[in-house]
């Protein structure tokens, strides 16, 4: 989302704090992409992307948005999430699983 901004009109400035968002949301996001991306390696980049997400608490609307995807896409994601962390057919939230795993 922050590749998307700079790519818009922005003055020095807001470049330069958008530069310092990417870095700090970098060093918090990290350790849990690092977990899972060593945890689960077969995730995809946009499982990845839609995990991080979910774990923010955003929903597949909200998803859907900011990824440029339909809603239907990032429904087939979360499915495919839960097959590969294997919570397929188990009454257990992703949200709250993917807080769980870091």
């Amino acid at each position: 989302m922050v590749e998307k901004l700079k790519m818009t009109t922005v003055s020095a400035r807001q470049g330069n704090i958008l530069t310092t968002l990417e870095s700090n949301l970098e060093e918090i996001t990290s350790p849990f992409l690092n977990t899972l991306d060593a945890k689960y390696f077969k995730l995809t980049p946009m499982e990845m992307q839609v995990a991080n997400h979910v774990k923010s608490g955003l929903s597949n609307k909200e998803i859907a948005e900011l990824t440029g995807v339909s809603k239907g896409t990032i429904t087939i994601h979360r499915h495919n999430l839960r097959k590969k962390l294997g919570i397929l057919n188990k009454k257990i939230n992703l949200r709250t699983h993917l807080l769980s795993i870091g």
